[in-house]
């Protein structure tokens, strides 16, 4: 039986996908769906059972049956209650071969990189072993330059198998106490590139 590794399903499972309606319209969100891989096209993924409104938090479970062995990657997308349907939001997870008498690997440790995840890494925790885990650490910016930078964390398993890293962006910032708060006077966007 082919199952998502045990790492990633907890993952999207501790990650309810929370949408927000983002439409200029100002409608709540009426319907959702998800598709692996492929894009079917509006309204023809498989759908997911939700309660409409403003903000909705989804709890879903993902067949992998058909799926080969290897990296994948699930979508989400909300429709408003005009009929527009937003962007997808994604993650990748992986599928491989097990059989119900393979245990259930457990996670032993996590690590985090800023910037770059090729090299040594920022820091690496044992983190207590278990099928589900959490990692509490402080980050140290000292040395990094003003700016945006990348936080990159994976975690590894029993197996020795390490999960897809997953990465969010923040800001550092010289900041003193007597520093007033800055007030936005200018946005920008890029398209595919932020070059």
């Amino acid at each position: 039986m082919k199952q998502v590794l045990a790492t990633l399903l907890l993952l999207l499972l501790m990650l309810a996908v929370h949408a927000t309606n983002i439409s200029r319209s100002g409608t709540p969100i009426s319907a959702a769906e998800y598709f692996i891989d492929v894009d079917p096209g509006f309204g023809n993924g498989q759908s997911i059972p939700i309660t409409g409104g403003w903000n909705v938090s989804m709890d879903f479970s993902v067949s992998t049956t058909g799926l080969r062995n290897g990296t994948h990657r699930l979508y989400v997308r909300t429709q408003n209650s005009d009929g527009t349907w937003g962007i997808p939001q994604s993650k990748m997870f992986i599928v491989q071969d097990k059989t119900q008498a393979d245990p259930t690997p457990t996670l032993t440790q996590a690590e985090y990189y800023i910037d770059s995840i090729s090299g040594t890494p920022v820091h690496t925790a044992i983190i207590s072993s278990g099928i589900t885990a959490s990692l509490d650490a402080s980050i140290p910016t000292t040395g990094l330059r003003n700016g945006t930078h990348r936080l990159y964390v994976r975690t590894q398993n029993s197996d020795g198998t390490w999960g897809i890293p997953q990465s969010k962006m923040f800001i550092v910032q010289d900041k003193t106490q007597a520093d007033p708060t800055p007030t936005i006077t200018q946005a920008e966007y890029y398209i595919d590139s932020i070059s």
